[in-house]
């Protein structure tokens, strides 16, 4: 996912920047990322039916959010 944020930044004036925060317990992990790039919700991708990093990241989690704000992109993976 970070690949992907920083691919699309690619050509742009300013960089990307991406938080990633991993928290981990015996039931879940969950993985936090977060990034300044322009409106990206991995969860309608176009590409869906490609074999894709995102297709797998969907495939293994249990659960994916998505939200946009402050001019940020935030996507919890729950695994």
């Amino acid at each position: 996912m970070a690949a992907n944020c920083a691919e699309r930044m690619e050509g742009k004036k300013k960089f990307a920047d991406i938080d990633i925060r991993i928290f981990a317990d015996k039931k879940e992990t969950i993985i936090s990322v977060r990034d300044n790039g322009d409106e990206f919700d991995p969860l309608n991708d176009d590409k869906e039916f490609e074999m894709s990093p995102l297709t797998v990241v969907k495939a293994i989690s249990d659960k994916v959010e998505y939200s946009r704000a402050l001019g940020f992109n935030r996507t919890i993976i729950k695994l």
